[in-house]
């Protein structure tokens, strides 16, 4: 815990000096996650005390990281719609999702 607590601390301080951008190696939905998770925790750390409802914020906000990590997927496939297709012979009429 303490070296990732120490290391990326230290490295985004170095990388003031250092040519080149910082990569975090986020994509755009984890950068999103990281900000909202780190807003909670403030909003959640700043009276003192965490009331039940700002618990179940944080427990939906691990949700949406497990279910992330599990399907990465999810948030890059583009909506599916249906479309209608005649059939062969012309009579009735199939969907299919393109």
């Amino acid at each position: 815990m303490a070296s990732i607590g120490l290391t990326i601390p230290a490295i985004a301080v170095a990388s003031i000096w250092l040519e080149g951008p910082l990569v975090l190696g986020l994509d755009a939905t984890q950068m999103v996650l990281l900000a909202v998770t780190v807003v909670v925790t403030i909003l959640t750390d700043v009276p003192g005390r965490a009331t039940r409802l700002q618990g179940a914020v944080h427990l939906v906000l691990l949700a949406a990281f497990l279910f992330l990590a599990v399907n990465p997927n999810s948030t890059r496939e583009p909506f599916r719609h249906s479309t209608r297709e005649p059939s062969q012979d012309g009579k009735r009429a199939s969907y299919a999702a393109f």
